[in-house]
C-alpha cells in the first residue's frame, strides 16, 4: 500500500522524448510504435499513472467542479498530455474540445402564478415549480391529461399513453411504478427524467409530477421558495416541458374535480391497469427564472484504426474528469480532491493512451474521451453521446472507467457491469483469462450501477457499453472485501479524504489498469462485430 507519490513521471516521459529526438536514438518507445499487446501490458507504469493522478487531484485543481477554474486547469493538463502522445484532435473545429453551455436556473424574484381549473395554487405550499434552464419566462395554458405513472414501455408490455394524445397538453402522473417490473426496468422506467423525456417526446408542453405517499420526501415543497434550482445544458433541439410537483393530497383534489377518486385510481394502477383520461380543465403557469451560465468542456482525442473496414468504426474509452469542487470543510479541509472519483479514471485513460500510442495502430479507431459534469447527472457524456464530435454512425462501443477501486480492494475477481447486455462481455472474459482473474456476479444488483455512470449516456443512444469494478473476493474472504468496500464509501466517497494521502494498493491499481487495457485492445482488434444481446431490456428499449 502506497501512502506517498513519487514526482510526476510525465516530466520523465517528456525528457526521454526530447532526448530521443535530440540525439537520434533509434528504437525509443515514444517513436517506435511497435510494442506487442503483451509488451504494452507489461510496460504499463504505475509511477506514470501516479504522476497523472497526483497532478489531476492536487489542491491546485480545487476539486475540478464543472465550469470552475480548477476544472479548466485539468482540461488544459489533459490536452498537453495527449498532444505529447501525438493523438489526433477529435473535438470541435479541429480542436480537442467540445464546449458546452450549462445553466443553473433558480426562481425569479416574483412568485410564480399557477392556476388549475381557475383556482390559484400557493407556491411552496401546494406545489413546487422546477426552474427551466432553457427559458427565462413561462406563460402557458393547456388542458391536463392524467397518464397514470407516466410510463411508456411497450417492450415490457406497459404503456400509460396508449390511445391518448397529449400533444400541446399537460400530462399529470403519479411518481410510482407498475407491478411486475424487474429491478433494472424499475430503475430505468421509474426515473423522473425518463418520464419527463417521454412526455416531451409525446408532444406535451408541461408535466405535473405527483409525489405519492411513498415518495413525499423527494421534493421539499415547504422550502421551494428558497432552495429550488436546476442545472443542465441548453439542448438546441429539445425544449424541456414546464414541470410542477404536487403532493398526493393536492393531486387528489384535482382528480376529485374531474370526478375521479385518487385512491381508486391509484389502486388500479398498482394492480397493473393503466388509467389515462382527460381531466376537463386547464393548467396555467406564469413564471420567470434567473440564469447563471457555466461554460465547460469535454475533451476528445483519436487514435485512427488501420483496418480498411473496421478502422471506420470507433471504440470510445471514457472517464469523467469532474468532481464536486470546494465545499463545506470536514476536519478543516474544504477541497474535495476526487482522487479516485474520478481522477483515477482520467489518469488511467492517459496511461492507457500512451500504451496504445506505442503500439502498431489498432484495427478499430479508439477515441479517448474525458467528460465533464458527471457529478451533475451524467450531463457531459449525455451531451457528447447526443451530439458527438465525430460521425455518430461510426461509434460502435463505449468502455467506461469510473473509479479504479483496485486502489482499496485487492481482490481476485471483477464485476462487469453490462456483461449480460452485449457481446462486449467477450472483452471481459479475454482480459480476466490473461490476468488469471475471475468474474463475480453483482453483489448488489438492486443498485443498478450500470445505469448510474457515463456509459448509460451511450446506452441511451443505442451503443453497447461495458464497465468493470473490483469484486469482493479477498483471498476467499468475501466478507472482508465487502467491509473494505463499505468502509471506503463511508469514509472517503465525496469527502476531502479522497485525496493522495489515503493508502493505495499499487498492485490493485496496476491490475485494473492492465485489465482495462486488455479489454479495449480486444474490442478494437479482436472482435468482428459488436452486438447487443436481443433479450436485453436495454437493447429492447434503446438498441432497436
Amino acid at each position: 500500500m502506497r501512502n506517498f507519490i513519487v514526482p510526476n513521471a510525465t516530466t520523465m516521459r517528456k525528457m526521454l522524448t526530447a532526448l530521443c529526438t535530440a540525439v537520434g536514438i533509434w528504437g525509443c518507445a515514444p517513436t517506435q510504435k511497435s510494442l506487442t499487446v503483451d509488451q504494452a501490458k507489461a510496460a504499463i507504469s504505475i509511477d506514470e499513472f501516479f504522476g497523472y493522478l497526483t497532478d489531476l487531484s492536487s489542491d491546485d485543481m480545487r476539486g475540478r467542479d464543472t465550469g470552475s477554474p480548477g476544472f479548466d486547469s485539468a482540461t488544459e493538463y489533459v490536452i498537453r498530455r495527449i498532444e505529447e502522445l501525438g493523438l489526433q484532435p477529435a473535438g470541435e473545429n479541429g480542436s480537442y474540445r467540445q464546449s458546452i453551455t450549462f445553466r443553473k436556473a433558480t426562481q425569479g424574484e416574483a412568485f410564480p402564478q399557477v392556476r388549475v381549473a381557475g383556482r390559484r395554487l400557493r407556491f411552496g405550499e401546494h406545489y413546487a415549480l422546477v426552474p427551466q434552464v432553457d427559458r427565462e419566462q413561462v406563460d402557458m395554458e393547456a388542458p391536463i391529461v392524467f397518464v397514470g405513472f407516466g410510463i411508456s414501455a411497450p417492450e415490457v408490455g406497459y404503456d400509460d399513453y396508449q390511445g391518448i394524445d397529449v400533444t400541446g397538453k399537460v400530462v399529470m402522473f403519479i411518481q410510482n411504478r407498475p407491478p411486475g417490473l424487474k429491478s433494472l426496468e424499475n430503475t430505468v422506467l421509474g426515473r423522473s427524467k425518463n418520464r419527463v423525456n417521454t412526455a416531451r417526446a409525446k408532444g406535451a408542453l408541461g408535466v405535473i409530477r405527483v409525489l405519492d405517499q411513498t415518495s413525499l420526501g423527494q421534493w421539499p415543497l415547504a422550502s421551494a421558495k428558497n432552495s429550488s434550482s436546476s442545472f443542465g445544458y441548453v439542448d438546441p433541439f429539445n425544449r424541456s416541458p414546464v414541470q410542477l410537483v404536487l403532493n398526493y393530497r393536492q393531486a387528489g383534489g384535482l382528480l376529485q374535480l374531474a370526478g375521479k377518486d385518487y385512491r381508486q385510481v391509484r389502486q388500479q394502477l398498482l394492480a397493473g391497469n393503466p388509467q389515462s383520461f382527460e381531466l376537463g380543465f386547464d393548467l396555467s403557469v406564469k413564471a420567470s427564472f434567473r440564469h447563471e451560465e457555466i461554460l465547460s468542456q469535454n475533451i476528445a482525442a483519436l487514435l485512427p484504426g488501420k483496418d480498411k473496414t473496421l478502422g471506420k468504426e470507433v471504440v470510445v474509452l471514457s472517464a469523467h474528469l469532474d468532481h464536486v469542487g470546494v465545499k463545506n470543510p470536514i476536519r478543516g479541509d474544504s477541497i474535495y480532491n476526487g482522487t479516485l472519483d474520478n481522477a483515477s479514471g482520467s489518469a488511467g485513460i492517459l496511461t492507457l493512451a500512451g500504451q496504445f500510442a506505442a503500439m502498431k495502430p489498432p484495427k478499430r479507431s479508439i477515441l479517448f474521451l474525458w467528460v465533464t459534469a458527471e457529478e451533475k447527472g451524467l450531463l457531459g457524456s449525455d451531451y457528447w453521446a447526443k451530439y458527438p464530435t465525430i460521425t455518430a454512425s461510426r461509434i460502435v462501443a463505449n468502455h467506461n472507467i469510473d473509479m479504479i477501486n483496485g486502489a482499496f480492494l485487492e481482490t481476485s475477481d471483477m464485476i462487469a457491469y453490462g456483461y449480460e447486455h452485449s457481446n462486449l462481455s467477450r472483452s471481459v472474459d479475454y482480459a480476466l483469462k490473461e490476468l488469471s482473474m475471475t468474474r463475480s456476479e453483482d453483489p448488489v444488483p438492486e443498485e443498478n450501477y450500470f445505469v448510474r455512470s457515463d456509459q448509460y449516456s451511450f446506452v441511451k443512444q443505442g451503443i453497447p457499453a461495458i464497465w468493470v469494478w473490483r469484486g469482493r473476493d479477498v483471498g476467499g474472504d468475501m466478507l472482508l472485501g465487502k467491509e473494505n468496500y463499505d468502509a471506503w464509501f463511508a469514509n472517503n466517497y465525496h469527502r476531502p479524504s479522497d485525496d493522495m494521502n489515503q493508502p493505495m494498493s499499487e498492485r490493485g491499481l496496476l491490475e485494473e489498469l492492465q485489465l482495462n487495457f486488455l479489454m479495449t485492445y480486444y474490442i478494437a482488434n479482436e472482435m468482428q462485430s459488436i452486438d447487443w444481446y436481443e433479450d436485453s431490456f436495454l437493447y429492447q428499449r434503446y438498441g432497436k
